[in-house]
């Protein structure tokens, strides 16, 4: 097996110790402030220490898709700038060292990076999306479970009133169920059965008041119509209604779906229908974020690295301001593309390319000992402050 380098362990040292120090406290910030927004889901729910654990959890690789990115390029403008601040840099190509040796180890550190955005935003978000609601329903079940008291007449349902002769504690199981349900006016039903049991419907996201051997009674306008039944499913709306995000805890959108689901919805929905382009939108940009981070950590060293002695490097100001603009423009470019605006691979791949050709110029200059101009210097070249006649 070769040996790796000592400049090339060095230098990719330098760079992961402020990349993982940098993750911890951006996944600490943003899922702090995702758990806020969903504090009156868990509350309502009386979800205890161990689901709130697994909410966090599942909330993390949506975080990571803004995370990572953000912790290579902040991680790669820390280092660089700490070697150029004291004066490694400068040391190392007094001795001959080019700029592509230092450049290679960020070259593979931006590709371990971006690996692990692939990882994130094919299997690991579309995964705690669909686990995240999930979680929910089955919440939702326990909580309408604990609000069926036997013997007495409850609204643990909305607009379902439900008395049971009798439940099991362990099983869940109800007897002698006799309920109201009220959610159409016109046209109110009345229920009685012998069994009853509430299922968590976790693939159509639901749960679902299962009744066994009865009788339902519907009352109409005009007329009334009695049905004798074997089993009856009662579909019970999630209480209260609540959305993660912008979807409902009962809906699985196209974050939630694999790669192969998101080619097939396209394929049956058409790339040119709307909801064609909402599905090719989601596909794209899953991988159109992880070159954004590889291109991203590559710009942090030209962000990090002083052109020569007596000048200060752009730093960690310019790197959070090209880091938002990049996603203001990834953000902006896929609403375009699901309202049709513009074709989809231009809208979400087009900030990509707009950043790969910012960072290419960024490099270039440090490759040859150059530096571009800070904004003093911009403004000292215009016309009004020169004293110049445009």
């Amino acid at each position: 097996m070769p040996k790796i380098p000592i400049l090339f362990r060095y230098i990719f040292r330098e760079t992961a110790a402020p990349f993982f120090a940098s993750l911890v406290i951006v996944v600490a910030i943003i899922g702090l402030g995702q758990l806020l927004k969903i504090m009156d889901l868990v509350i309502s729910l009386n979800i205890g220490a161990a689901d709130l654990v697994r909410v966090c959890a599942y909330i993390v690789p949506k975080i990571l898709l803004f995370a990572l990115p953000m912790a290579a390029s902040l991680a790669a403008i820390i280092a660089f700038s700490r070697l150029s601040g004291d004066n490694e840099i400068l040391v190392l190509k007094s001795c001959g060292v080019g700029f592509l040796p230092l450049l290679f180890p960020v070259v593979v550190f931006a590709g371990l990076t971006a690996a692990a955005t692939v990882w994130t935003t094919v299997k690991l978000a579309p995964a705690a999306t669909v686990n995240m609601k999930r979680l929910f329903i089955r919440l939702a079940k326990h909580r309408i479970a604990a609000g069926i008291r036997p013997g007495v007449f409850v609204d643990a349902i909305r607009d379902v009133v439900i008395h049971v002769d009798r439940a099991d504690p362990g099983t869940g199981r109800l007897t002698g169920v006799y309920l109201t349900d009220l959610r159409d006016p016109a046209a109110p039903l009345a229920i009685s059965a012998e069994t009853g049991e509430l299922v968590p419907d976790i693939d159509r996201m639901r749960v679902t008041l299962r009744l066994g051997r009865g009788t339902a009674l519907r009352l109409g306008a005009d007329r009334g119509e009695a049905v004798s039944f074997e089993e009856y499913d009662l579909t019970v709306p999630v209480e209260p209604p609540r959305v993660i995000g912008k979807t409902s805890v009962h809906v699985v959108d196209e974050r939630g779906f694999s790669i192969t689901e998101l080619a097939a919805g396209i394929k049956r929905h058409g790339p040119d229908s709307p909801r064609g382009r909402e599905l090719a939108s989601e596909l794209h940009q899953r991988f159109a974020l992880p070159l954004g981070c590889f291109i991203l950590t590559l710009a942090g060293v030209a962000l990090g690295m002083s052109p020569g002695p007596g000048r200060k490097p752009p730093g960690l100001g310019a790197g959070l301001v090209l880091f938002m603009l990049y996603y203001v423009l990834l953000s902006s470019g896929k609403s375009a593309a699901e309202t049709g605006g513009m074709p989809v691979a231009a809208a979400i791949w087009g900030p990509d390319a707009a950043l790969a050709a910012v960072t290419a110029i960024l490099l270039y200059q440090m490759a040859r000992d150059r530096h571009l101009p800070t904004p003093g210097e911009i403004l000292a070249m215009l016309p009004f402050r020169s004293g110049k006649k445009p």
